[in-house]
């Protein structure tokens, strides 16, 4: 007979269900909301700060996300979540060293989670270190094939660099695996616009 999980492995196998595969901001937000629920209802306080901060960024409330963050890891110091979530903070902010450092942390803590490579690829991505951002998104999708976002980067990568046929594959994939991806439909439609093929650019656009 197979024992029940325990409510910090069904939380956290939530949570990561949410940071790879929910894209709307609105859900997320809902999601996170009732994991804080549950963490707090179980007395888990490393995990009800983090997810405390994840709201709190989403909200784009920067300085009280840092706090909860920083308030999980006090508590449980071997998390790797709280890094990846200052990560994302740290490159909302444009602070690329900072969030390449949290980023590399979580790794650190977890490297078979794929949300901190594909974070760090758009730092890389952002700083315009296409080689070291390819690498990283491909690291994020051998880690979780069904994780949309690296190929999205990947899109935005080549596309960067006017490698259309590479970014209209990347986004592509995206899209395959999550119809639902925006921005990769958007995307798509500006390497058809940069080719004067407006006809699918808009077709791209319109599915957005």
């Amino acid at each position: 007979m197979t024992p029940p999980e325990k409510p910090r492995d069904t939380i956290v196998a939530r949570y990561l269900e949410t940071v790879h595969y929910i894209l709307l901001k609105d859900e997320r937000m809902f999601a996170y909301s009732q994991l804080l629920e549950i963490s707090r209802a179980n007395i888990l306080e490393d995990l009800a700060f983090l997810f405390a901060g994840y709201l709190q960024w989403l909200k784009g409330e920067y300085d009280y996300a840092i706090q909860n963050f920083l308030k999980s890891l006090a508590v449980n110091d071997n998390l790797a979540y709280p890094w990846l979530g200052l990560g994302n903070v740290y490159a909302d902010q444009k602070e690329y060293t900072k969030a390449e450092e949290a980023f590399r942390k979580a790794i650190t803590l977890d490297e078979n989670i794929a949300y901190p490579w594909h974070g760090l690829g758009n730092v890389y991505a952002d700083r315009k270190e296409y080689t070291k951002a390819e690498e990283t998104f491909r690291k994020a999708i051998t880690l979780d094939e069904k994780f949309s976002y690296p190929w999205q980067g990947l899109g935005n990568v080549y596309a960067d660099q006017k490698e259309y046929t590479k970014a209209e594959e990347a986004f592509r994939k995206a899209i395959t695996i999550d119809e639902k991806n925006a921005s990769s439909w958007n995307g798509l439609g500006n390497v058809y616009a940069d080719q004067k093929e407006y006809t699918k650019a808009e077709e791209a656009f319109r599915k957005a």
